[in-house]
Order: C-alpha cells, then structure tokens, then sequence
C-alpha cells in the first residue's frame, strides 16, 4: 500500500530517499494524532 504523501514527496524532491520523507510524514502524522 503506497502512502500518497510518500509518492507526491519522491515527485517533489527525487534527490531524496523516499523512506525519509515516509518516516518524516509518520512521526508528523504520529505527533498529530496523539495531541
């Protein structure tokens, strides 16, 4: 299951890892969540 944040991010920035950008998206969405 692809994550559209992932994809969009990879698109946006292809210089990047894409498991970053995941891992960046995850705690924000994480941090999100449990405030």
């Amino acid at each position: 299951m692809e994550n559209p944040l992932c994809i969009l991010t990879t698109q946006l920035f292809p210089f990047f890892p894409q498991f970053f950008f995941c891992f960046l998206q995850l705690l924000f969405f994480i941090s999100c969540t449990s405030t």
